[in-house]
């Protein structure tokens, strides 16, 4: 009886965790922002989501978010195992005020039918409130992990698929 009992809430303990994830598919391991910036130095007008397969790519991106902002700001490096992980840069694209932004809303990301699924918060001003009338452009780099999938989406909190990109041939990198 008492296995029974142990057993039961054993399950229910586990389903719950799969519910609380949010995931369907086998789960990606170590999905987290390596950078978050309100306001990146790119000049793309919509939504765009880039993936990022090599260190010399990634110093290329980096170098173009930050080239705004201070020196001291723009000398720091994003650092990332590319043997095994690549970077998935997600962009907001242009708006019209603060108060936009992304955040990783699960790190738990999902593969399922060759497609790696990211789940952001997507965030937008709330309407009773002021906000400096400013561009910005806010993005985020997301270290993933290097597996099985040749495409990359990208969901916002409400479960809406917000952009999708193809990944190129994802070969390790030769160090």
């Amino acid at each position: 009886m008492i296995r029974r009992a142990a057993l039961a809430m054993a399950l229910a303990l586990a389903s719950g965790a799969c519910a609380a994830t949010g995931t369907r598919g086998d789960p990606a391991a170590g999905v987290e922002v390596v950078f978050r910036a309100a306001m990146c130095g790119d000049t793309s007008k919509g939504p765009a989501v880039t993936w990022i397969g090599t260190a010399s790519a990634l110093r290329a991106v980096y170098k173009r978010i930050v080239r705004h902002q201070t020196e001291e700001g723009a000398g720091a490096s994003v650092p990332v195992d590319f043997s095994s992980r690549a970077v998935v840069w997600v962009q907001m694209g242009m708006q019209p005020s603060a108060g936009y932004g992304l955040s990783l809303q699960d790190p738990a990301a999902e593969i399922d039918a060759g497609t790696l699924t990211l789940h952001m918060k997507w965030l937008a001003p709330s309407p009773d409130r002021v906000y400096a009338q400013v561009v910005t452009r806010p993005c985020l780099l997301v270290a993933v992990p290097r597996a099985d999938y040749d495409r990359v989406r990208v969901r916002d909190q409400q479960g809406s698929v917000r952009m999708e990109a193809e990944v190129p041939q994802q070969r390790a990198p030769v160090p």
